[in-house]
């Protein structure tokens, strides 16, 4: 979800950002999971956007989940990407590999791609 100026609406994936936008994350599993949620900006500097307290990914139930916690954007500008991690088993950030221009890598796990066009 985004939240700017009051308005919350659900972007897709290549949607327009600014700086200040809130971002809050929903996931939908079909089985028992670990999540983690990981950003890589256009400088590429990868962070963690959820959980933003904890370097092990969080449990969640079969079916969708509205994640705790919200994101707000820097001001930092171009393509940003958002990499959901969901494994069937725990794990940490530092189990991830995410190399330039191809999407994080962790063995036995799925990963969904979103990118924000973050504009000036």
């Amino acid at each position: 979800y985004r939240a700017r100026a009051g308005q919350i609406d659900t972007p897709s994936t290549g949607s327009s950002f600014k700086a200040g936008d809130r971002i809050r994350f929903s996931i939908k599993t079909q089985n028992k999971s670990f999540v983690m949620i990981l950003g890589r900006e256009a400088s590429q500097t990868v962070y963690t956007a959820f959980p933003m307290d904890s370097e092990q990914a969080q449990p969640v139930e079969i079916g969708r989940t509205d994640l705790p916690g919200s994101l707000e954007l820097d001001d930092s500008v171009g393509n940003e990407t958002l990499a959901a991690v969901i494994c069937k088993k725990p794990f940490k950030r530092s189990d991830v590999t995410w190399h330039l221009d191809k999407a994080p890598v962790i063995a036995d796990c799925q990963v969904a791609l979103f990118v924000m066009d973050k504009g000036e």
